[in-house]
């Protein structure tokens, strides 16, 4: 077998091959890139802090034994606790829906609950269900469950 035809090198001149030249960022500013900021100062007042959260199975436990209220779209688990703000757990379980209808109703409830904590008591601990599974919420339904729980209140 004859391999002549073959060549020894490759060829440089493919258009998919880009060599950097010398000096071809000098005409570029040295802070080109923007600040970096975080994603909660990009949202300013819409962030949902840790202080606001209920986070322990010992605290969602504590709220089976409070109040319920039930709304046209909303499940209350509600009771007063020692804290400075009002605070708030979401509990959704796979059989509501798949999971970016689940994310969509966290989503939801918690801008509902940002909307309307000024008013809320301060030391008030709300725990949230949803009422029908796999039913689409609309941020309005949310709204107006937690503006009932705040007149009830």
């Amino acid at each position: 077998m004859n391999e002549t035809h073959i060549p020894t090198q490759q060829d440089q001149t493919s258009g998919d091959l880009r060599i950097p030249q010398e000096n071809e960022n000098a005409g570029r500013q040295k802070d080109c890139q923007s600040p970096q900021t975080s994603r909660a100062q990009k949202a300013g007042s819409l962030t949902f802090p840790k202080k606001a959260r209920l986070l322990k199975k010992r605290e969602f436990q504590a709220l089976l034994r409070g109040e319920q209220w039930v709304g046209s779209a909303l499940i209350f688990g509600y009771r007063r606790g020692k804290n400075l703000t009002p605070r708030l757990g979401i509990t959704v379980s796979r059989r509501f829906g798949k999971a970016h209808l689940r994310n969509r109703f966290k989503r939801v409830v918690r801008e509902a609950f940002r909307h309307t904590s000024p008013g809320l008591p301060r030391d008030l601990e709300i725990h949230i269900l949803p009422r029908h599974k796999g039913q689409w919420m609309s941020a309005k339904a949310a709204l107006d469950d937690f503006s009932s729980l705040q007149r009830r209140l």
